[in-house]
């Protein structure tokens, strides 16, 4: 059973840990865990970072398209620190470039 967090405070308790469970994970090079702790955080509080860091994720997962098309949407909202944004940036160039292998592979 989904435990209930039914304060603002508790949420943002749940998420940091959450958060730092994920870092942790991918740390230890348990992406599929990370990616997972990650979305878990950001369903108790959406902060930009904390769904930049599930994408991320997502994108180590092989799972290039999806990344590609969400950082396209981070970007576009406009709730990214000039910090977070250059790494969107970053990271959807990346995206881009393995979709477009992942296409000529299967030509």
């Amino acid at each position: 059973q989904r435990a209930t967090f039914n304060s603002a405070a508790q949420r943002a308790e749940m998420h940091n840990r959450l958060t730092k469970q994920a870092l942790a994970a991918n740390a230890a090079g348990d992406i599929a865990e990370a990616a997972s702790l990650f979305a878990q955080a950001s369903g108790l509080d959406p902060r930009p970072t904390t769904i930049l860091s599930h994408v991320n994720m997502r994108l180590k997962l092989g799972e290039c398209e999806l990344a590609a098309a969400c950082y396209e949407r981070l970007l576009a909202g406009g709730t990214l620190s000039d910090k977070a944004r250059a790494v969107a940036q970053a990271k959807r160039a990346d995206a881009d470039a393995a979709v477009a292998e992942q296409r000529r592979r299967d030509l």
